[in-house]
């Protein structure tokens, strides 16, 4: 049976609800702007596959010009998302060309698209990309030109893949000390996976080794694939927590040197001492989503006892230790010319406006807006 219909849109509805739910969350900005743009191309990728294995071509003819553009912006996106969570700002030069492919692809899609007269069976070749011929001279080029470029694409991002983990693994200690983050071995798990799977989809699709069941075994591995990636959205200001709690606290390991001691044996000085170096080094306090939980959950402290050190230590509970941090910052950057009050509360930690303000009132007696005006 061809399943290809149910299985695309499946996939539709369920990139459709991950894009929703991360547009309307409230995460950390720039991550949650890769991962909506990463979820709606799904979207449009399975609808597309969707109305195609359904007969509907003028449907289809809709989206065609952008269907391959957005599927060569995955791996551009997968890799700012890298960079993002690990805070690399290495501009490598052969980014420059893996960036400009999707600008590309769109140019010849509009090109071919607008200028063969078979529209409709260059609209059908997308289900026929791995078998490499057309229905005619110009469809063949067409699929030719895209099936090389993707594998060019694809062939730089697993360079600069294994470049950013060989890098990653062999300077991890360096990366510690310079307090730069430390990505979780899973997320590097995740993406040789990808790798691995788009090198097996790709073999098995050349040889044609299961014939037509091919593109529903691509397609099912597609849609499980959202799956994963949907997990990782869901969790993603829970992963910045993660990144940063391990790289504070493998350097405070570092410093104490003492390989066999539990966090929750720590006398209260050295807790309090790493509390104030996961706020004033390592900014923690600027993920919205930032718990006690958190906290006592990696250094292995009860939650009520980590509570109890905060009020003995800083007088304060732990959400109002947070926001100290949070309104100090603030109140450094409303100081600088042109500073917003839109960018500065997302900067620092708040999802919403209102929140700032009451914060922010009840730690300099004045609203932001008055802020800004007496400056």
């Amino acid at each position: 049976m061809n399943f290809i219909p149910e299985i695309s849109f499946a996939g539709a509805v369920v990139s459709l609800f991950l894009f929703l739910y991360n547009f309307l969350s409230k995460i950390e900005a720039k991550g949650k702007r890769y991962l909506s743009l990463i979820m709606f191309i799904s979207f449009l990728i399975f609808a597309y596959d969707y109305l195609l294995s359904t007969g509907r071509i003028t449907g289809a003819g809709l989206i065609f010009v952008i269907y391959y553009p957005l599927i060569f912006l995955f791996f551009p996106l997968l890799y700012k998302y890298l960079l993002f969570i690990a805070s690399d700002d290495n501009d490598r030069t052969i980014i420059k060309i893996f960036n400009y492919l999707p600008a590309a692809v769109f140019i010849i899609c509009s090109v071919f698209y607008f200028f063969v007269n078979d529209s409709n069976n260059l609209i059908v070749s997308v289900n026929n990309i791995y078998g490499i011929e057309g229905t005619g001279p110009k469809i063949n080029i067409f699929i030719k030109v895209i099936f090389i470029l993707y594998y060019i694409q694809f062939g730089i991002f697993v360079s600069v893949f294994i470049m950013m983990y060989i890098h990653h693994k062999k300077n991890q200690a360096e990366l510690i000390k310079k307090q730069k983050p430390v990505i979780p071995h899973w997320i590097f798990f995740l993406i040789f996976a990808i790798i691995f799977y788009e090198v097996i989809y790709s073999f098995v699709m050349l040889i044609e080794l299961f014939e037509s069941q091919g593109y529903i075994l691509g397609q099912t591995a597609n849609l499980l694939l959202l799956f994963v990636v949907g997990f990782v959205s869901i969790r993603h200001d829970e992963l910045l927590l993660e990144i940063k709690l391990n790289t504070a606290l493998s350097l405070n390991e570092s410093k104490r040197n003492k390989s066999n001691k539990e966090y929750h044996d720590e006398k209260k000085e050295e807790i309090t001492s790493l509390l104030v170096d996961l706020m004033e080094t390592h900014k923690l306090y600027r993920n919205p989503n930032v718990k006690i939980e958190h906290i006592a959950k990696r250094i292995a402290v009860p939650v009520n006892r980590l509570s109890h050190i905060i009020n003995l230590s800083f007088n304060m509970n732990f959400s109002q230790y947070v926001n100290k941090y949070r309104i100090e910052e603030a109140i450094e950057l409303l100081k600088q010319p042109n500073a917003k009050i839109e960018k500065v509360f997302q900067e620092v930690g708040y999802y919403t406006r209102s929140t700032f303000n009451r914060a922010f009132k009840v730690h300099t007696g004045l609203t932001p807006t008055e802020f800004l005006i007496k400056r």
